[in-house]
């Protein structure tokens, strides 16, 4: 499936290296007791991209491959696989000879890739309209949609919620994208999805994260179903503006958070970040 690849990477307000999700259990299993390769690589890249996000690893500093494998409990080749992953996402960039160094980004960088996504997104859903939805991908939006109706009602808005509702809104948003059948726009969207704060998966329910709850969700689910409703009229300008106003909405919601909270240290709120979208 194209579309964002990289896992939703917040399910917790507080990030614990040592916790079974990331690496040491309390029954002493570790990352290198996964099954597979991949699933270690993984658990690896979530629990850096975490340090990195939350500033334990601070912005301008070196990765230290060496302790995070022995911390990990895995050889230093997942550690490298991971860093190459987070380099892809712009996390960290590398040198020869001199390893992996942590990147500073600007508020102003997670904003112009909201922007971005808003129209590439935005051309997608018009695209679809236009030409109209096939059966499958109609039937996987309508999926999600009734999804979202159930998370919502069960009013439960907890870790377990944060996973599923952050699968399930990658999947809305990434059909969409493939019924567009644009080999340009789908290389395009991967890209700027490539930043962990700004693809479809990156969501936060946590109260010092995103402060995503019932009033967020609520929202998020209206334009999902607005969207829908447009694509399967046909109405492609009416699609394309709902989709724009939904990423809008979404690149509000970051600004905001990262300019009254320090959840992100390592993503300074820079001054001179615009407050408005560019106008389309």
């Amino acid at each position: 499936m194209s579309g964002s690849r990289f896992a939703p990477p917040y399910f917790s307000s507080s990030f614990d290296p040592d916790d079974q999700q990331f690496g040491l259990g309390q029954d002493g299993m570790n990352i290198e007791s996964r099954n597979s390769p991949g699933s270690r690589v993984e658990a690896v890249t979530l629990a850096l991209r975490e340090m990195i996000l939350s500033g334990e690893i601070a912005a301008g500093a070196r990765v230290p491959e060496v302790s995070l494998a022995e911390r990990f409990g895995v050889s230093r080749t997942p550690v490298r696989l991971a860093l190459q992953v987070l380099e892809a996402e712009g996390l960290v960039s590398s040198a020869l000879n001199r390893g992996f160094t942590v990147r500073t980004i600007t508020l102003s960088d997670v904003l112009s890739a909201f922007d971005v996504r808003g129209t590439l997104e935005g051309l997608a859903c018009r695209l679809v309209a236009e030409r109209g939805l096939d059966a499958d991908a109609e039937a996987i939006l309508q999926s999600c949609i009734a999804e979202g109706d159930e998370m919502i009602a069960a009013g439960v808005y907890d870790d377990v919620f944060a996973a599923k509702w952050a699968a399930m809104n990658e999947l809305f948003h990434v059909t969409i994208m493939q019924a567009a059948d644009s080999t340009a726009l789908t290389a395009a969207h991967d890209l700027v999805c490539r930043n962990p704060l700004v693809g479809p998966s990156a969501m936060a329910f946590s109260k010092d994260r995103l402060g995503y709850g019932a009033a967020v969700v609520a929202t998020i689910q209206a334009h999902h179903r607005s969207i829908f409703d447009a694509i399967r009229k046909r109405e492609g300008t009416r699609a394309e503006a709902l989709a724009r106003e939904h990423m809008y909405d979404a690149r509000r919601s970051t600004q905001n958070l990262m300019r009254k909270s320090h959840a992100f240290p390592n993503v300074p709120a820079d001054a001179g970040a615009p407050d408005k979208a560019p106008a389309s």
